[in-house]
């Protein structure tokens, strides 16, 4: 059989998408308790069996005893870090080959990129330090172009690229149309105190921090600063001011729609 990984909000929808454009194909949904998921695992005959990252981990024991003709991972991004229990999972597989489908295969690093190729084609990209070394400094810290392009070169063969104009024809362009707003009085004195607070940690960041800590701590950081200025309710539940962004939404929001 063939094994599709997908997250759990989405599990139902693959098989209704089954039943939509191949309804003869024998599959089955691995959910339900532990003993249903079992007595599922066992029967013979399905070509096509469903599960979700989660319950994948749960009941790895099973699917190693197995041989897939196929595995896919639906939103592969939740394997994009190494070490995490899902992508160890995923990669202890056995298939004759592996698909990954993700809209976002780079998010934050290279790292994210090295993981989801590790699953399809395994060190085709070297190790992960290896590539570190090779890649992923020269490129994101020495922006070296010529690095990037051979990364290019190299991963180009393997990825299927859908863009929207080829998929759905009949969707206009997309419109981008900037708008400015400020923020009001009481949400520019708090964003003003973090900012200050912000800046006091990140001064004791880098005299102090190792690399990976710095990296992560500096992204809350700018995250933070980010939700004060969309709206400061989204980062302090007591927050009862006004919003700039907020007011300037419920006003297009409406005109919007009208149009």
């Amino acid at each position: 059989p063939s094994l599709i990984v997908v997250p759990a909000a989405v599990l139902y929808n693959w098989e209704a998408e089954f039943q939509r454009f191949a309804p003869w194909m024998h599959i089955a949904v691995v959910q339900g308790k532990p003993q249903e998921r079992r007595a599922l695992l066992e029967v013979s005959g399905y070509e096509v069996l469903l599960t979700t990252y989660s319950l994948l981990q749960r009941d790895l024991a099973y699917y190693l005893q197995c041989e897939f003709q196929c595995v896919f991972l639906d939103e592969a991004q939740h394997i994009k870090n190494p070490l995490t229990k899902s992508a160890k999972a995923a990669k202890s597989l056995r298939s004759v080959c592996r698909f990954a489908l993700t809209g976002t295969p780079v998010e934050n690093n290279l790292m994210e990129l090295w993981s989801v190729f590790d699953f399809i084609l395994p060190g085709y990209l070297m190790q992960y330090e290896r590539f570190k070394t090779v890649f992923e400094v020269p490129i994101v810290q020495e922006n070296n172009r010529a690095m990037a392009e051979e990364l290019k070169h190299r991963i180009r063969p393997f990825l299927l690229r859908r863009m929207k104009a080829a998929v759905l024809k009949e969707l206009p362009e997309k419109l981008e149309q900037p708008w400015l707003c400020d923020m009001s009085a009481r949400q520019k004195k708090l964003y003003a105190a973090y900012l200050a607070q912000s800046r006091k940690e990140f001064r004791q960041l880098m005299a102090e921090s190792d690399g990976g800590q710095k990296s992560m701590t500096i992204f809350a950081l700018l995250t933070r600063l980010r939700q004060i200025a969309c709206d400061p309710g989204m980062f302090l539940d007591d927050y009862e001011g006004r919003s700039g962004k907020l007011e300037a939404l419920l006003e297009i929001v409406p005109a919007a729609i009208e149009g």
